[in-house]
């Protein structure tokens, strides 16, 4: 299965910093085969995904607005926790 964590950080900024630095950074495994490199949301399997943790709620938000385009686009501020998947066991 896939590895993941969920990171809390102290400030705002410093998550920014960490999503910024790690985002797509790191290989965390063998490239995968032509074809078989992105996961169900388009990402890449053997990078790391960093990004602001959402709630179910804000997932559903987003999700509906890239469904349909709307002219109702809502952004919700703040939050620390990170959301990583594609880790490595070594990490």
């Amino acid at each position: 299965g896939r590895k993941f964590a969920f990171v809390n950080y102290e400030s705002h900024d410093e998550a920014v910093k960490a999503i910024d630095a790690l985002h797509m950074s790191m290989e965390t495994g063998p490239a995968p085969d032509e074809g078989e490199g992105k996961d169900a949301d388009g990402h890449p399997m053997n990078k790391l995904f960093v990004q602001r943790a959402m709630s179910k709620k804000e997932r559903m938000i987003e999700l509906k607005s890239k469904l349909p385009p709307t002219d109702n686009s809502s952004k919700t501020g703040g939050g620390v926790n990170l959301y990583i998947k594609n880790l490595d066991e070594k990490m």
